[in-house]
This record gives structure tokens, sequence and C-alpha cells, in this order.
């Protein structure tokens, strides 16, 4: 049990870490997290997803079905098939979590720690529920303990929505890189990088419990400034965490999506929001690289 939980909090990865970061690029007449992307006669879309879900979410704005029902070719950040799989299971335990003789409590300061212990009892759990697990992980648990109530599904995402019916409706599916890819970025943040990421959510639970709500309804409106300001302020304290998580894989991901572009692909691409809001996203990328770009 406790194994499963820890491997279904692992694919929320980071909630809107991996959802909302950079400085926001946005008009005041912009109402949706979707982007239309130009060159000579053919249109692709980026919609920038978030990686949870809740009822209110649906169904998407009409503009964004529209875009995904025009598309017969779908990305993804990463294969979410593999997340399923009995290997990527498996693969996702085995990063998410320390060997026998290692804990939590070796590789954060004692303080915080100590912090980590005093909110999980005071969610009724155990103080040392966590110990096997590395920071990132103990990130992702704190935060399914403070969204629980508010009626967000952390295991669930706008991605997976798009991914299971693409697959249903026989479209092209195709992963900008492997979900292993995507684990191996998250655990190869050093113990310094992950303290942090703690620190900074426990600091942001005990501001308030309704910043992810906050966030979520800001997305549903298109509001990337608002969902920026929101989850990611923080994180630009320590660039090199948004460097590891969002630059560079969008300049890995660059030649995959300019190559279908150019083929003529007609295509919908589902990522993060973050993946396409500031330098170096998505969206500025592709505006150097020559390619109309414009919010919807």
């Amino acid at each position: 049990m406790k194994q499963t939980r820890a491997f279904r909090l692992l694919l929320a990865v980071f909630l809107m870490s991996f959802a909302a970061s950079g400085v926001a690029q946005q008009t005041n007449t912009a109402k949706h997290c979707l982007w239309e992307v130009e060159n000579g006669t053919n249109k692709i879309y980026l919609f920038g997803t978030i990686h949870f879900s809740s009822s209110n979410f649906f169904p998407l704005p009409a503009v964004v079905e529209q875009a995904y029902a025009r598309s017969e070719s779908i990305m993804f950040e990463n294969d979410l098939d593999e997340q399923r799989s009995p290997a990527g299971r498996s693969h996702a335990l085995a990063l998410a979590t320390y060997p026998p003789g290692d804990s939590l409590k070796n590789h954060l300061s004692s303080q915080v720690y100590s912090n980590v212990q005093a909110y999980l009892i005071a969610a009724g759990v155990k103080g040392s529920y966590l110990d096997s697990t590395k920071p990132i992980m103990a990130t992702l648990a704190l935060l399914d303990y403070a969204t629980k109530d508010l009626g967000f599904d952390m295991f669930q995402s706008v991605d997976r929505y798009f991914w299971d019916r693409a697959r249903s409706e026989n479209k092209r599916l195709i992963p900008l890189e492997s979900f292993n890819r995507t684990l191996e970025i998250v655990a190869g943040l050093n113990d310094s990088q992950q303290e942090y990421v703690v620190v900074q959510t426990l600091r942001e639970i005990a501001k308030t419990n309704h910043i992810i709500q906050d966030a979520a309804s800001a997305w549903t409106r298109g509001e990337t400034e608002k969902v920026d300001k929101l989850m990611l302020e923080a994180l630009r304290q320590d660039p090199e965490i948004g460097k590891i998580l969002l630059n560079e894989r969008n300049k890995r991901w660059m030649p995959s999506i300019e190559a279908e572009i150019r083929r003529g692909e007609k295509l919908f691409i589902a990522v993060g929001l973050g993946h396409l809001l500031g330098k170096e996203s998505l969206v500025d990328l592709l505006s150097k690289r020559g390619f109309k770009v414009r919010q919807l």
C-alpha cells in the first residue's frame, strides 16, 4: 500500500512545478493557455496543461477541443503508457526510495526534517511515514495532504485525459521523452536542491492551503501571469532548478517539434504550462526560429 501510494505520488511530478514557470507573456485579450504556431499554410497548437485534475476543469474550452479535434498527431512530455507499465512502476519506486540503511533524515537538515514530521503528524499519519522516500517524494506527499480536501486529483492530469482520448481515437501519439528519462531528471536534483523544494513547499502550505486552488482557477481562465506568480516565485530564487526541469528539456525537445511542424503535420502539443512561458520556453524558441506564434 505504501509503495503504491508513493508511486502514484511520483506520477504527479512536481504538480505545478512542471506546469508553471518563467516570466509569463500574456496580453489582456488572451483567455486560454493555448498557442497557435503558424508555418506557411500549416498551423499547429501548443496547449499548456496542469499536472493534476478536477471536475471543474471539464469540459475544456471549445477552442482547445477544436484545436485537438483538428490534429492527427498528439505530442506529450513523456509516454504515459510507460508510466502504467510494470517496468515503469518498478523504475519509479527505485528512484523514489532509499536503499535499506538510508533514510530521509540523512538528506535533510534536522530542522527541515522536524518540520516534515510535524506536518505529517498534524495530517494524521506517523511522522516517520516518509522516512524511506527521497525529499522530492516528501514534497509530493505534503502537497497531497494539503490539497486532498480541495477536490483535486493529483494522480490524474489533463495530459492523461488527452492521452487516453487520443489512443481511443487512433491518433498518433508522440512522447517527447521517455518516462524513465523524466524520472531521472527529477531524481537527479541534488540534496540541496531537493531540500530547497521541501522548504518552499512547507512555506507555501503555511501561507495558505488555497494557493493551488487559486492557481487552478487562474489556469482555467488562461491567466498565465497569475498562475506564474502563485506557483513559481520561489523557483526563481533558484534558477538552476528551473533550468534543469524546464529550459534544458525544452531545448532537447525542439528538434522533434520543429521536424513535425516542417513536415506539415496536423499537430497538437500538450505539455506543462511552464514549458510555454518566458525566456527559453517552447513559445520563445519557436518564435526565434521564425514561426509565427500567438496566444489564443
